[in-house]
This record gives structure tokens, sequence and C-alpha cells, in this order.
């Protein structure tokens, strides 16, 4: 399978769970982390995007009860 054929795949994928592709990676993230949570910064770390969009991308996800906020 070629990438643009898997990159439609996924995506496709996704849309028939209500997520997007930034929203996946992001709880790609969290996954891969140790207790399952990290700080805003180092998601952002971790993903090709600004700290902006990644605030906006986790409240989003927030509101629709993908992931938790904190306090640390």
């Amino acid at each position: 399978m070629d990438r643009v054929l898997a990159a439609e795949t996924l995506e496709r994928a996704l849309g028939r769970v209500d997520l997007s592709l930034p929203q996946f990676n992001v709880l790609m993230v969290l996954a891969a982390s140790p207790e399952g949570r990290l700080p805003i910064f180092e998601v952002n770390a971790q993903l090709v995007s600004t700290p902006a969009n990644t605030s906006w991308l986790s409240d989003r996800m927030k509101e629709r009860g993908l992931v938790r906020k904190a306090k640390s």
C-alpha cells in the first residue's frame, strides 16, 4: 500500500469515529506516555504544530471528553 492510499484509508477510518488526524496524533502521544498523561508543552514538542494549535486542539478534545486537562 502506498503512502497516499494509507493516509486516505486512515483519514476515512478516523472520520467514521469523528476524529481528525491531529486529534488521533495527540491520543497516540498520550497513549505512548508512561502514565497516559503529559503536560501540554510535552505533547506539543512531539507534534508538528504550534503551541496555540495544540492548546486549541486540546480544548476541543476536552469538550468531546477525549482528554482531561489538569493543573500541574
